[in-house]
């Protein structure tokens, strides 16, 4: 299997952890997720999903959201929302 179709599967085995989660009408947490995909694993019955479900999950458990460092481009400010064209001074 290609690498590009591993990762392709990986977001879809994802994806369909998180749907089944939100079907629940369950908070989504990575705990919760974790727990989902382990599930999946369990009833899985391919030898080769069953490893990306293992590869999925051992990458949520090695997640460390410390190390991503979201910047924003500019200041939103209220008149980027607002119905006139002309900005509003504060």
């Amino acid at each position: 299997m290609k690498k590009s179709d591993s990762e392709r599967l990986k977001h879809e085995i994802t994806g369909l952890a998180v749907l089944e989660i939100l079907r629940m009408h369950t908070d989504v947490s990575l705990t919760v997720l974790i727990k989902q995909l382990r599930l999946m694993q369990a009833g899985e019955m391919d030898r080769t999903r069953k490893q990306l479900i293992d590869s999925v999950i051992n990458e949520f458990k090695n997640f460390n959201p410390d190390k991503i460092k979201i910047k924003p481009d500019r200041t939103i400010d209220e008149s980027d929302f607002s119905a006139s064209k002309k900005p509003k001074l504060h």
